[in-house]
């Protein structure tokens, strides 16, 4: 399902009222951007359980963006990766 799509929406609220929980994995606040937050999933089964689970944790982003790019060079070339590896993540935009 297409959660981008307004369908995809309806599918996600109507699968909620049976479901005992939803667990997301997206990164900060797009559950919310696309209508299917905690608030819209609970409105639609109050007995809901809504988790959410990442590898950079809810606050990394405003980490993420709080550093330099000359930062991020350091602490990624002190966690093993190189120049190239680097270099990659600049051209896809991760370091800005």
């Amino acid at each position: 399902m297409n959660l981008k799509e307004p369908a995809g929406v309806e599918i996600l609220l109507r699968l909620a009222k049976d479901a005992d929980a939803v667990i997301e994995g997206f990164r900060p606040g797009m559950m919310e951007r696309l209508g299917i937050g905690p608030e819209a999933c609970k409105r639609a089964n109050p007995a809901l359980v809504y988790g959410r689970v990442t590898g950079w944790g809810q606050y990394f982003t405003r980490l993420f963006k709080s550093r330099t790019q000359a930062e991020w060079s350091r602490l990624l070339a002190g966690a093993g990766y190189d120049s190239v590896q680097i270099d990659q993540l600049r051209k896809i935009g991760v370091l800005t």
